[in-house]
């Protein structure tokens, strides 16, 4: 899959995509070009510029998505509106979601080697999620950590700078906190538009696929490749020669599905003993060596280093 990004509102103002056809609802830039634009606006102008331009660009800015979002009923209605529809606006970066009992937790994470463009777009991320969505459902500031250096931006007091990841963490319990100033009049045509866009998207990869079963599966310990196989309509040596031409092999994403669910859920305070059964593992210590090979220190290290 060809990673891509619809030019956003905001986005169509920077040099290098203002070229872009403003009237075609389904043009896409080469991320890669979005990168370089965003870095040269961030050399020129810095941080709190961009921050700027996107907030004159208002909750346009995510264009029909944002519009849908902006009228979803409540908190949790409204995210599960980024997490279905993010692919018609990204593909390569991405925001994932992960639930567990007491959390929604949402990181964004970025494509390819580390840069500049990254910095920006988690500087987004957190202003969007961690503090825009909770002010229109009118619910307590939600926990935020970003890897970014702290800036002085309104509305980001309450965020945890130089952390390891870039995320936003929602209590359960707020996920029904209804949405100020929704008008749900334009919700069925912005679905329904969406919906249209999202099927026209070229289909996943095998990885992505593989890997979106995998996380459905791993706690019935089902996450096997048989049964992904099977899933799929395919044979586990097709898929396996699928996974091999993209470079990578069923045991590894897998274990990457395991590694970003194991630290959320550690994370969040989980008892361990529940962590390792929620990543399929048959034995606690089995657990324990895979975090150590993962992160290089031990779960409840981990932990603590994160101040949880």
């Amino acid at each position: 899959m060809t990673s891509a990004r619809h030019p956003t509102t905001w986005a169509r103002n920077l040099n290098g995509l203002v070229e872009t056809n403003a009237c075609d609802p389904d043009a896409r830039v080469p991320l890669v070009r979005l990168y370089e634009a965003l870095e040269t606006f961030l050399e020129r102008h810095g941080p709190l510029a961009l921050l700027r331009l996107t907030e004159a660009a208002g909750v346009d800015h995510l264009d029909a998505m944002g519009l849908l979002v902006a009228t979803s009923e409540d908190l949790g209605a409204a995210l599960f509106v980024i997490e279905k529809y993010q692919r018609v606006f990204s593909q390569g970066d991405q925001w994932r979601f992960t639930r567990t009992r007491d959390e929604l937790v949402v990181r964004y994470e970025p494509w390819g080697p580390a840069r500049p463009a990254h910095d920006a777009l988690a500087l987004l991320f957190a202003r969007d999620l961690g503090h825009w969505l909770p002010t229109w459902a009118g619910v307590p500031t939600t926990q935020v950590s970003t890897r970014l250096r702290q800036l002085p931006v309104r509305g980001l007091s309450h965020v945890s700078f130089n952390a390891r990841v870039d995320e936003v963490r929602f209590r359960s319990s707020c996920l029904t906190a209804k949405l100020e100033g929704r008008d749900v009049r334009v919700r069925p045509f912005l679905a329904r538009y969406l919906d249209e866009r999202l099927v026209r998207l070229p289909q996943e990869s095998v990885a992505a696929r593989v890997q979106a079963l995998a996380d459905e599966l791993l706690a019935s310990r089902r996450a096997r490749l048989h049964i992904i196989a099977s899933k799929l309509g395919s044979s586990p040596r097709t898929v396996q020669r699928q996974l091999a031409r993209d470079g990578v092999s069923f045991a590894q994403l897998v274990d990457e599905v395991r590694k970003r669910r194991a630290l959320v859920l550690v994370d969040a305070g989980a008892a361990l003993s529940e962590v390792s059964f929620a990543l399929g593992f048959t034995e606690q210590s089995a657990f324990q060596r895979a975090f150590r090979r993962w992160t290089r220190t031990s779960p409840r290290r981990w932990r603590a280093s994160r101040g949880r």
